[in-house]
């Protein structure tokens, strides 16, 4: 089920991109969850705190526009994909200040829109199985793909990553961490180090062998409070279809 929000106060642009989606997953057969609003302002003060895959949002819209909402939206750390619908193209270029997916110019005809919507599901499909998190850093909220990271160690009171793109350095404890990660493939091996199961290559004499994106790889104790609980993570991740190794 694909969760899409429609924002637009034009209710015959809106009743048009409704009778869209539902023609669009009658004939793919695809399963759409569409909640509408009708301003920006609804959409960032409401109350369920719903969550989308995807947004349709017109540029041109009362108390708060759609370049507005798409602003706070990326400094929430939000990164749900765009596509802005604007009656000036103009407008549309403003969309790379936000990281929007595309644009559709009003009047929105069934066939562009399906192309649109086409490829958005295309992109949705390669994000949902390249899960991200949210990271506070001094800069503000930076999106970390999971996949990306090989593992974390707790210092202090900071927490440093250790990811493709380098090291990331943040206040916060590991055992938040754990928690945030949850479900993500990430078990302990010891008190200082949380793993990435994915880069686990090989376990010998007490440690283990990650990939970092270093030529040789990196090996990180495991204490023998942790060892049970380690090793029966990586059992079962493996056993989950984890392209790990040991």
């Amino acid at each position: 089920m694909v969760r899409i929000a429609v924002l637009e106060d034009n209710a015959q642009c809106k009743k048009s991109l409704q009778s869209y989606l539902k023609k669009y997953a009658e004939e793919n057969q695809a399963q759409f969850d569409v909640t509408c609003y009708d301003n920006g302002m609804d959409f960032i003060c409401r109350e369920d705190e719903k969550q989308f895959d995807l947004i349709f949002m017109d540029i041109s819209m009362p108390y708060m526009n759609g370049m507005e909402v798409a602003r706070k939206m990326r400094a929430d750390g939000d990164d749900t994909f765009l596509i802005f619908i604007t009656s000036l193209a103009q407008y549309a270029i403003q969309g790379y200040e936000v990281d929007a997916l595309d644009f559709m110019v009003k009047p929105v005809g069934y066939f562009n829109f399906s192309l649109k919507l086409r490829k958005a599901l295309q992109k949705l499909a390669v994000k949902q199985v390249r899960p991200k998190i949210p990271i506070q850093t001094r800069d503000g909220v930076q999106m970390i793909e999971l996949d990306q990271i090989s593992y974390i160690e707790v210092r202090q009171h900071n927490l440093i990553l250790y990811t493709d793109l380098g090291e990331l350095t943040i206040r916060g404890t590991l055992k938040e961490m754990e928690e945030q990660l949850s479900g993500y493939g990430f078990a302990r091996c010891s008190n200082s180090y949380l793993v990435n199961l994915n880069r686990v290559t090989s376990i010998a004499n007490g440690q283990a062998k990650l990939q970092d994106g270093s030529e040789d790889g990196v090996w990180l104790t495991i204490s023998r409070r942790c060892k049970a609980s380690f090793e029966s993570a990586l059992v079962t991740y493996l056993g989950k279809g984890g392209s790990a190794s040991c």
